[in-house]
């Protein structure tokens, strides 16, 4: 059932990315012949082989950002916000999931790293504040892992009540690619 799962994955990301269509579509054939030849974790790693191929031509994305009641314990793991409303004072507790950040290998070890900075505004767009390099995330791994979670907390005490934006903007290292996301919130 796993392999199944993975190869509709990677089936569903080939859909999506005709300019390499060719490539994708001779892995996920190579995965077939040697899951139906019952060599199926070899077909696991094939179709991780068609994974990377599209994640490395994919720009850096979030699959998921938004506010959660608690920091994730894994990757997947959350408690969504049901709202984007907070007091005077409470933390703002962001969930995130990247996709398509770069890995740097050293020997048997891939490395990823990426940059964080962030901006308050108003929903107008009037900047109030922020930081460059507030966070990093930097991990190392025998593989290329792709399921990656990242909790963020801003601590912006003395805010007034009113509507803001908290835009984080990420730069990967190792790829030179960047992506951002905006959340709107509000302070009663």
């Amino acid at each position: 059932m796993f392999v199944r799962s993975i190869f509709v994955t990677v089936i569903s990301l080939w859909l999506c990315a005709t300019a390499q269509a060719g490539e994708l579509q001779d892995i996920a054939a190579r995965a077939e012949t040697e899951m139906k030849g019952g060599e199926h974790v070899k077909a696991v790693e094939t179709m991780r082989e068609a994974l990377y191929v599209l994640w490395g031509k994919s720009p850096l994305h979030f699959r998921r950002a938004f506010f959660v009641s608690q920091k994730a314990s894994g990757f997947g793991v959350f408690e969504k916000r049901q709202s984007n409303q907070f007091k005077q004072g409470e933390p703002l507790l962001i969930y995130a999931e990247p996709v398509g950040y770069g890995w740097r290998q050293d020997g048997a070890v891939y490395q990823s790293e990426l940059a964080a900075d962030f901006e308050l505004r108003k929903p107008k767009g009037n900047i109030l504040g922020g930081q460059k390099d507030f966070a990093a995330f930097n991990f190392k791994s025998y593989d290329r892992n792709t399921e990656y979670f990242m909790n963020l907390t801003y601590n912006l005490s003395g805010l007034p009540a009113g509507k803001y934006v908290i835009g984080t903007r990420f730069r990967d290292k190792v790829s030179g690619k960047t992506e951002s996301f905006d959340l709107p919130f509000e302070i009663k």
